[in-house]
């Protein structure tokens, strides 16, 4: 009977070893990629067709013209809200605990949410957007 529990006792071990071992190397692998990650910002012009920042959803020369046709306090509250999306998002791409699909699944909410609210200025705009909006429009890929 003793002897059983040892084995069992040892077997028990041996998992939380292997545990421990397969955790350290995905932090080191995980340390890597972040390492890479913030090599390929730094290098400059090798991504400069990557847009550095996504734009930010605010009243602006053409957004203004919106307030025309749109009550103002209804787009300050639509941009606001494309606003706290796009921030969400970004925290979760540089949350080092957030992984791959961590990310995905945060970059279909921030989709969903800016896509929907762009679609709402479209409505209340008769089906059109200023440029300064459209890059977001083209950046989520909302259709």
């Amino acid at each position: 009977m003793s002897l059983e529990i040892a084995i069992a006792l040892m077997s028990s071990i041996t998992s939380l070893v292997s545990i421990i071992k397969k955790w350290q190397s995905m932090r080191k692998v995980r340390e890597k990629h972040e390492l890479e990650k913030e090599s390929i910002y730094m290098e400059g012009d090798v991504h400069a067709d990557v847009p550095k920042e996504i734009p930010e959803a605010e009243p602006s020369e053409a957004s203004k013209t919106l307030s025309k046709v749109i009550p103002e306090d209804i787009l300050k509250a639509i941009l606001d809200n494309i606003n706290k999306a796009k921030e969400r998002f970004i925290k979760a791409i540089d949350d080092p605990v957030c992984n791959r699909q961590c990310e995905d699944q945060e970059h279909v909410i921030a989709s969903a949410t800016i896509c929907g609210e762009l679609e709402r200025i479209k409505r209340l705009n008769n089906r059109q957007l200023p440029k300064d909006l459209e890059i977001l429009w083209i950046s989520f890929q909302c259709d």
